[in-house]
Parts: C-alpha cells; structure tokens; sequence
C-alpha cells in the first residue's frame, strides 16, 4: 500500500481551523477578523493546553476535529458546587438566638 501525499483541497466539515478553534473557544475579539486564531497561535506558544491538533498531508495549517475538541471540553467540565454561606446576617443570628432561648 502506498501513501498518497497529493495535496487536499476540500477539508472535511467536521475539522476546524485555527480561527474556528478560537471561535469555539470564545477566544479573541469577535469583531476582527483573525483575532481568534492569532488567540490560539499565542496558546500554543505559550504552551497552554489545547486539544490535539491533526496534520493533514498537503495542508499548511493545523486542523482539529471538533468530535476531538468536545471530547477534550468535556473533561475540563467542572460539577456545580454548592456557594458557601457566609456570614449570617444580623436578623438571622438574633432570631437564632431567640429560638435557642
């Protein structure tokens, strides 16, 4: 079997680019053009987490699958925690205080 190195023109529906990731991502300025994949070239620099990316044979940029992507958001997901109570109020504490009287 031989590997076919052509280059790909049409890039499956199912893959982002770099500005789609960042979109997804709610990353950059939505107004600007570009903003977003500039986001995640600095991500990657940085070495920030991201999901994996694929490289396609004949393709300049990175891509990634978005099955990959939510897969990969979905392990960052994060259980809803009950808000600590603070400090009772003063209404509260007199009327816990009566009650105990």
């Amino acid at each position: 079997m031989s590997q076919d190195n052509s280059p790909i023109t049409n890039i499956p529906s199912d893959c982002l680019d770099g500005e789609a990731l960042g979109r997804l991502l709610l990353l950059g300025n939505p107004n600007r053009d570009g903003s977003a994949a500039r986001a995640i070239r600095n991500r990657i620099e940085r070495g920030h987490p991201l999901p994996p990316a694929i490289n396609l044979p004949g393709h300049r940029g990175r891509l990634w699958l978005r099955q990959t992507v939510l897969q990969w958001l979905e392990a960052y997901e994060a259980p809803l925690k009950k808000k600590k109570r603070g400090r009772p109020r003063k209404v509260d504490a007199l009327a816990m205080q009566k009650r105990r009287e």
